[in-house]
């Protein structure tokens, strides 16, 4: 099927790096499932989520937004508003809004996936502190430290209860003493974060 050869195609570009090819076939690919399952289909959304991705690696910021919210609303429709594939769709739009310099708009978007993670899988889970690390980046980046100290708190608290011997439990220590000696110092500036998943 003509469908199956351009959806090859599009995997074979994406693969190779041609990011303006894989664009503009992607492009294609959605007008052609709009056109024939109609603009809410699943098919389309799902297409959209990578076009939103191959607008990330492009650095095309605002585009990658406004495809990432037509994807959360499109699955949204189908699914429900706390159906766990929402989860890293609300992460991923999320991470321009950080990358951009605008951790207020991030914040939304980190809090309702966390709260999906936490239903889905548990407080617990490392998908669930995944999140809250990335939540903590968020909050500190908005200067927001009293929240980024208690999630911080409760990822340690977490990781000593489920993983004791975690490599990277020091570091979370070292920074969640960080944050409260920023916390504790009027007019401290947030620790300096990057949105990523990594502290």
């Amino acid at each position: 099927m003509l469908g199956e050869r351009k959806e090859r195609l599009f995997r074979a570009y994406h693969r190779s790096g041609r990011n303006p090819e894989a664009l503009a076939l992607c492009t294609e690919i959605i007008g052609d499932r709009e056109e024939f399952n109609g603009p809410d289909d699943l098919s389309v959304c799902i297409w959209t989520d990578n076009f939103a991705h191959l607008l990330h690696d492009a650095g095309d910021f605002a585009g990658v937004i406004a495809r990432y919210e037509r994807a959360i609303h499109g699955l949204t429709e189908i699914s429900g508003a706390r159906h766990p594939d929402l989860a890293f769709r609300r992460h991923n739009l999320a991470i321009p809004h950080l990358e951009d310099g605008h951790p207020q708009r991030a914040l939304p978007h980190l809090e309702h996936a966390l709260a999906i993670r936490e239903g889905a899988s548990g407080p617990h889970h490392a998908d669930t502190l995944d999140e809250l690390l990335t939540l903590i980046s968020a909050y500190a980046q908005a200067g927001r430290l009293d929240k980024a100290m208690a999630c911080a708190q409760r990822l340690v608290t977490s990781v000593e209860r489920v993983a004791p011997q975690h490599p990277r439990l020091p570091e979370l220590q070292a920074y969640r003493e960080r944050l409260a000696r920023a916390l504790g110092e009027t007019g401290s500036a947030a620790p300096g974060r990057d949105g990523r998943r990594t502290p």
